[in-house]
């Protein structure tokens, strides 16, 4: 397989990963129940594999290779770094809402879900 493909394998696992997500935060927003495991899952899922480990490949290797051989790609990769920074701050906010949610912050709820909402927006239109 080839380190592209492997690249849009992992794409697919994470669109799976966003729909749970989508799941648990509307589920948020309308006041029910939603196992602490799961929420926790889902961003220990999102820090460790898609940031650290799938981004880090697209700006360790992917990104530099592109820039390297390709004419003019400069200006996308330096579009897809930004989108990165800003995944990387939605994720920090949800992070903190969920905890300001589970020490009993009611209000956390919609931070929560409105970061979650952007983050898939976001990932969403970054594959």
């Amino acid at each position: 397989m080839k380190p592209t493909e492997q690249l849009r394998h992992e794409h697919e696992a994470i669109k799976l990963v966003l729909a749970v997500l989508a799941k648990l935060s509307s589920r948020l927003s309308s006041t029910a129940k939603i196992s602490s495991a799961d929420v926790d899952g889902v961003l220990e899922f999102i820090t460790v594999f898609c940031d650290r480990c799938h981004h880090g490949k697209e700006e360790g290797f992917l990104f530099p290779v592109l820039t390297g051989t390709l004419p003019n790609v400069g200006a996308p990769v330096t579009v897809m770094l930004y989108e990165h920074e800003q995944g990387r701050g939605l994720v920090k906010e949800m992070v903190e809402s969920w905890r300001r949610y589970q020490t009993g912050d009611k209000g956390a709820a919609r931070k929560f879900t409105e970061a979650a909402n952007r983050y898939i927006d976001l990932l969403t239109e970054m594959s």
